[in-house]
């Protein structure tokens, strides 16, 4: 059972560590920047569209592919809107790092602890201690 632990942070013990669980922060700016998402997917069903149709078939018409680039943009505004949540674990070999969206594992990084030091955390502003391009708070540790 997670338990709140500091603002947003829930936790639970695990069988030889910890999980905490993070949810991200929405940010506009971050929305803005993803906009090449649903372009990109639009580009590549354009350019692979007449691959996927049979020799006799008739090309889809501008109405229908109107529909479709809509649908792309709407599903992504929709995903958008839920950023999702960071799940971290840590024992004493391992820490993994989870990103999460809509219950669907998104990526996975995999820390040897022994390798791991000077966690930190960076609280957003303009300093150049943040390597994130959006200038949000962050966690960094040196690997």
């Amino acid at each position: 059972m997670l338990e709140k632990l500091a603002g947003r942070l829930r936790w639970e013990r695990t069988g030889d560590g910890i999980r905490a669980v993070i949810p991200v922060r929405y940010s506009w700016i971050a929305f803005a920047k993803r906009l090449w998402e649903p372009c990109f997917y639009v580009l590549i069903f354009s350019l692979l569209e007449p691959f996927f149709r049979g020799p006799h078939e008739a090309a889809i018409g501008w109405k229908e592919r109107l529909a479709m680039y809509c649908m792309f943009f709407v599903l992504w505004f929709v995903g958008s809107l839920f950023p999702g949540k960071i799940i971290m674990t840590l024992n004493r070999s391992i820490m993994i790092i989870e990103r999460r969206s809509f219950g669907i594992k998104r990526s996975t990084h995999k820390y040897s602890t022994k390798r791991l030091n000077d966690l930190r955390f960076v609280a957003a502003s303009n300093r150049d201690e943040i390597r994130n391009e959006w200038r949000q708070s962050e966690m960094q540790i040196d690997e």
